[in-house]
């Protein structure tokens, strides 16, 4: 009997052993998948994140087939991210299905765009439209130039948005709240410039991303040329004409300005207008996002395309670029520190002044432009 008994306590145990190795061993081969997931999902994100930063992955030319768009227009967007999903483009090259369909998400440093797949999500932050100011002295130019005031923002890290705000982000701006964009801009492209708001739809924004408009005396900073880069303690503020150079002469604009008369051929406007798009360039195509039309700091369009609205609390009177498609090249209006007056009451000739006697086409109205700047 006791045989007997000992024989079953055996056959339990050793069930009951084989058992537990069964459950553990079933549960180290889920932990394995899981490891083996959750490795393929981070290589994916690695890939699929210097996608998002670039721009660019092999044979994505279905998603790349605008005419008036630089390469830059491609870093950081989410509308090129769905194009590559749509066309199986990006499950090629990642090795993931994703739902083309994108979450736009703010917070008071970043926006974000969520992406999800069977299993994760996967979240895009907008690391690519923002370009930082450097901390030193800077001229602030008033007057049409005639006076320069100093500042430094030393103790203070500011981010400037490298474009000026365009219609898609104002989209998944609107979307956050169901709202639709205005008239105006309804027939309008996704990577058309945002233009003639409201002075508080554009606060209203620009505040929904934790910034303010862009000021007037933080656009002077990132648009003029420092006279001695290398010093950030130089108090010597020449403030160059262009954003480009800190020697006017070499700028093929100067020659035009200081010759009226200067011959402006088909060359010329080629190889200026992506630089200054102004008057002169009717009849050559707007490339948005231009790499060409930059500062030394890195925001584009400071020069030409539309007027800009810039907030200006110290000389409330300067509150607008004027460098824009309304002035021929050799207007000084194309120079840094140039600024007219907007009352924001409407968009006409009434709305709009500034000093000189440039006589301009008619115009129903003037197109006026913002982007956002944070501190922190």
């Amino acid at each position: 009997m006791k045989k007997i008994l000992f024989i079953l306590a055996f056959f339990i145990l050793t069930c009951l052993l084989g058992f537990i190795f069964l459950v553990k061993r079933e549960n180290l081969d889920k932990q394995y998948a899981q490891m083996l997931l959750l490795d393929k999902y981070t290589q994916a994100l690695g890939q699929l994140n210097t996608i998002w930063e670039n721009g660019e992955v092999e044979a994505d030319g279905q998603c790349k087939q605008l005419e008036d768009v630089d390469l830059l227009y491609y870093q950081c967007n989410p509308r090129y991210i769905s194009c590559l999903i749509k066309n199986n483009i990006l499950q090629k090259k990642i090795g993931l299905n994703l739902n083309p369909e994108y979450k736009y998400i703010q917070d008071n440093i970043s926006r974000r765009y969520e992406f999800k797949s069977d299993e994760f999500n996967f979240t895009l932050i907008d690391s690519c439209h923002e370009a930082y100011l450097p901390q030193r002295f800077y001229p602030f130019l008033v007057n049409n130039r005639e006076h320069t005031y100093e500042w430094d923002n030393h103790s203070k890290d500011l981010f400037i948005d490298k474009f000026q705000v365009r219609v898609g982000e104002y989209k998944d701006y609107l979307e956050t709240s169901n709202n639709k964009l205005p008239t105006h801009l309804e027939n309008l492209k996704d990577q058309d410039i945002v233009f003639n708001l409201s002075k508080d739809e554009m606060k209203k924004y620009c505040a929904f991303q934790g910034k303010e408009v862009l000021s007037a005396m933080v656009f002077d900073a990132g648009a003029i040329y420092p006279e001695d880069i290398s010093d950030n303690h130089s108090r010597l503020f020449r403030a160059p004409y262009y954003p480009w150079s800190r020697k006017n002469s070499s700028s093929e604009l100067f020659k035009i300005q200081k010759n009226k008369n200067y011959e402006i051929d088909k060359n010329l406007k080629v190889s200026l207008c992506p630089k200054v798009y102004s008057r002169d360039c009717s009849e050559e195509k707007y490339i948005h996002y231009n790499r060409e039309n930059v500062s030394w700091m890195g925001i584009y369009e400071v020069m030409g395309g539309y007027m800009e609205y810039t907030p200006n609390i110290i000389f409330p009177g300067e509150n607008i670029k004027l460098s824009s498609i309304y002035f021929p090249w050799t207007s000084s209006k194309h120079r840094t520190g140039m600024r007219g007056y907007w009352d924001g009451e409407g968009f006409g000739f009434n709305n709009i002044a500034w000093k000189g006697d440039e006589n301009l086409a008619a115009q129903d109205e003037f197109k006026i432009a913002f982007r956002c700047m944070r501190r922190r």
